[in-house]
């Protein structure tokens, strides 16, 4: 994904409204943490009482299903929203898949914010089908080699230095083609 495009859907992102239910993979994962990061400022001051960050990888029951469903119901305290995140979800585990379909006839609260991050969708099963038909889905793939030199120009930037294009281009050829390793150097 390129600069700009991402930057617009980072904008959409954090300033959405609930009820709203988002759903974000690919395998540029500094780009979904950051759209993570921007959808977590809408409650910020308030995250403790309307914040909850569930790990799909660690729920192993029925009973961490209840215990997402009971987030997402909750009211919000001392602001407008509540946003609940699902971190590492994946069509493979059952557990996954039973949250989908619970979701299908489910009653979504007008106050809450709902994003789902994920590495890929599935549009071939049920759940991927559930999914693509109720969530905003947004795909964030690795740039390509093109756009990396966009992005070495905006990190530079922000840091506050200069870098010329041959030296960028060298930097993606040493550090590799993901934007973690590209930040970093």
């Amino acid at each position: 994904m390129n600069r700009a495009t991402y930057q617009r859907v980072y904008k959409k992102v954090a300033n959405i409204s609930p009820p709203a239910k988002i759903y974000i993979y690919g395998d540029a994962q500094l780009l979904k943490d950051g759209l993570i990061q921007g959808v977590k400022k809408t409650v910020a001051g308030f995250e403790e009482f309307n914040l909850n960050v569930f790990w799909m990888n660690e729920l192993r029951s029925t009973d961490g299903i209840k215990e997402i469903f009971d987030a997402i119901i909750a009211f919000p305290m001392m602001t407008d929203r509540r946003v609940v995140i699902l971190r590492n979800f994946t069509f493979s585990r059952p557990i996954e898949k039973k949250f989908v379909e619970s979701l299908e006839d489910f009653d979504f609260p007008n106050s809450t914010i709902l994003l789902i991050e994920a590495d890929e969708l599935k549009k071939n099963i049920k759940a991927g089908k559930i999914i693509a038909s109720q969530f905003e889905t947004i795909e964030l793939s690795t740039p390509s080699d093109r756009d990396l030199l966009d992005w070495v120009a905006y990190f530079c930037t922000r840091a506050g230095k200069k870098i010329q294009r041959g030296a960028a281009v060298e930097l993606i050829n040493l550090s590799g083609a993901t934007l973690s390793a590209l930040r970093q150097e």
